[in-house]
């Protein structure tokens, strides 16, 4: 499927394009941003950086042979706290929907937002949202995973509020509450949906909130800081976790990651990638980002230091044969590489040619002389040789260190693979688990033992337990109270030749004990005179 994302950066939008990459789906996102690095490094898909506009749309739909369209609001969704005027949202989704109308596509999103179902809470910006869903949608609350505080929705808005210096101003009250849902998490119900090729309008909650405290609480605590907080007047409930039933009734979707639970780990996952991130790159480029001036200094600063020692070594017959400007040459060449080394050639060979000529010897001698020739030889050799190797050392260096990176992300994304299989089998056995004791099988039960013959519905039982239990032993006794004997109503079909019609409970201690106190029994001592399990009813 060729899936196309319309709008500016949302972390949803690239944690959805991230998973139906690896799911073998081709994405592609139109977007104004010009430079935001949109999703993983991983994910290869083109990026539009263009206007969206009807025209570009339908080009975009047509060129790439679009199935699926989101368009994006996380801007109008999540930003609480910009105070700029913002592009009217229906002016945006009028163009693409104009587009999308022309163009045979099986699904178009949108990113919306639970905040609709609240008359009392919304804003021009989700006013506008509700008067342009004429689409597909799939209303999430505020979403969170490892993406730069930057990029985080309202949780990076948070971040980058408590990163700065001085009191923190909230518009929302202490108590007020938000329903955070993983990226992650939305990603899979987005591709469940998929799958089953759903339609609708679906919520994506959680059932979980914090409270505006509690959100400012983790955050700081992350960061580990202790702001002063001043918080508004403004309201904001989280929406009834019923409101999620649709979504969970249609694809068994359920949440892994509440943000109670693992947000402070999100959140210093991410603040220490930045840091790593950052620290990393200006370790790679730190020969790169100094100045031409700041090296050349440094040369001339070798070379001042060159012609002292030179003058000094002069006036010792043990150090007077040591060559202080090949060694000069060498050093220069090896610490700052080919462009300084051939620099500090032409500034060695300038000081041989002013020493010869402070000795009173003719330069016409120098060029008709091939022996003289020889120093010229050995500084530019030493020079172009040293930096070749400093400068190829750098290189190997910096190679090593893209493939360090590369097997690290590599890693990460294994890991995260990992994870997310992890997640597929817990929701699998959650799903068995649910399926097997739900509200239809427990009618289909109920209807199959209804039956007005009490020999019926006792052999109908036995076919209950087996299905149940998964056995091909199971037996039904009747015993009545203060009697010592049971009296055997129906068994499996393999048990019928091997049963005796009573069985005598005075015998058996442990299970007549059992039995008074109508408790479960179990034979966990492999009693060859006792049944494996044994329950009254």
């Amino acid at each position: 499927m060729r899936v196309l994302f319309v709008g500016d950066y949302d972390l949803a939008g690239s944690c959805i394009a991230s998973r139906l990459y690896r799911e073998g789906d081709q994405v592609c996102w139109l977007t104004q941003e010009e430079e935001l690095e949109l999703w993983h490094r991983k994910v290869k898909g083109k990026v539009y950086r263009k206007p969206v506009t009807c025209s570009v749309c339908r080009k975009i739909l047509a060129a790439e042979s679009i199935d699926c369209l989101f368009f994006l609001a996380g801007g109008h969704r999540e930003d609480f706290f910009s105070q700029k005027e913002k592009t009217p949202l229906l002016s945006q989704l009028e163009p693409v929907l104009r587009a999308a109308n022309g163009h045979k596509l099986r699904r178009v999103c949108l990113l919306s937002s639970v905040d609709l179902e609240e008359e009392g809470l919304l804003s021009p910006a989700l006013e506008e949202l509700r008067a342009g869903e004429r689409v597909l949608l799939l209303r999430t609350g505020c979403v969170f995973g490892e993406a730069p505080p930057d990029q985080g929705g309202f949780l990076g808005q948070v971040l980058t509020q408590l990163q700065g210096s001085g009191k923190v101003l909230c518009p929302f009250r202490e108590e007020a509450s938000f329903d955070f849902v993983c990226g992650s998490d939305l990603a899979d119900a987005v591709c469940r949906l998929f799958h089953l090729e759903a339609g609708g309008v679906y919520r994506v909650v959680t059932g979980a909130p914090v409270t505006a405290g509690e959100l400012y609480a983790m955050a700081a605590q992350a960061l580990g800081k202790e702001p002063q907080v001043e918080f508004g007047e403004e309201g904001h409930g989280s929406p009834d976790p019923a409101l999620g039933k649709e979504l969970r009734e249609a694809c068994g979707w359920m949440p892994f990651y509440l943000f109670r639970e693992t947000g402070p780990v999100y959140i210093k996952s991410s603040l220490s990638r930045e840091r790593q991130k950052g620290e990393e790159k200006r370790r790679l480029s730190l020969r790169k980002r100094q100045p031409l001036l700041f090296e050349t200094l440094q040369n001339l600063g070798l070379f001042l230091l060159m012609l002292l020692l030179t003058g000094w070594t002069a006036d010792w017959n043990d150090l007077r044969y040591v060559d202080v400007r090949l060694l000069y040459v060498v050093i220069v060449a090896i610490s700052f590489g080919m462009r300084q080394g051939l620099l500090a050639t032409v500034l060695a060979i300038a000081s041989y040619v002013a020493a010869l000529l402070h000795a009173q010897i003719d330069i016409s001698y120098v060029f008709y002389s091939v022996e003289s020739w020889i120093p010229f030889i050995l500084y530019g050799v030493a020079g172009a040789f040293g930096g070749y190797w400093s400068d190829k050392k750098y290189d190997d260096y910096d190679s090593l260190a893209d493939q360090y990176r590369e097997q690290g992300e590599r890693y990460d994304f294994l890991k995260e693979l990992y994870r997310e299989v992890v997640d597929v089998k817990n929701q699998l056995q959650r799903q068995i688990v649910v399926s097997r004791d739900s509200l239809g099988r427990l009618y289909s039960i109920t209807e199959e033992l209804q039956s007005p013959s009490p020999r019926t519905v006792c052999v109908k039982t036995i076919g209950v337990m087996e299905d149940i239990m998964e056995c091909e032993s199971a037996a039904l006794y009747i015993h009545q109270e203060g009697g010592n004997f049971g009296r055997l109503m129906a068994c499996s079909q393999g048990l019928s030749s091997t049963l005796a019609p009573s069985v005598d409970l005075e015998k058996r201690p442990k299970l007549q004990e059992a039995m008074e106190r109508r408790e479960l029994y179990v034979n966990t001592e492999l009693d060859p005179d006792y049944p494996a399990m044994a329950m009254p009813i």
